[in-house]
């Protein structure tokens, strides 16, 4: 669980490094696409995330 964690404040950070370095113009047409991008892997990532956690939730309540 914590090493997950960590993976994920890691990828938290990602995007505002790709936001700090793309004042350059061109670096920002080659961040924009691909902030939106992980931003939706990102969200993707979260609700099967929560999907799997709350299905497994729902299995405990069972036994």
């Amino acid at each position: 669980i914590l090493l997950s964690y960590s993976i994920v404040k890691v990828l938290d950070i990602v995007p505002f490094l790709l936001f700090n370095y793309s004042f350059d113009n061109l670096a920002l047409r080659i961040s924009g696409p691909l902030y939106i991008n992980y931003t939706r892997v990102l969200t993707d990532h979260y609700t099967s995330w929560l999907l799997v956690t709350s299905k497994y939730l729902e299995s405990l309540k069972y036994f």
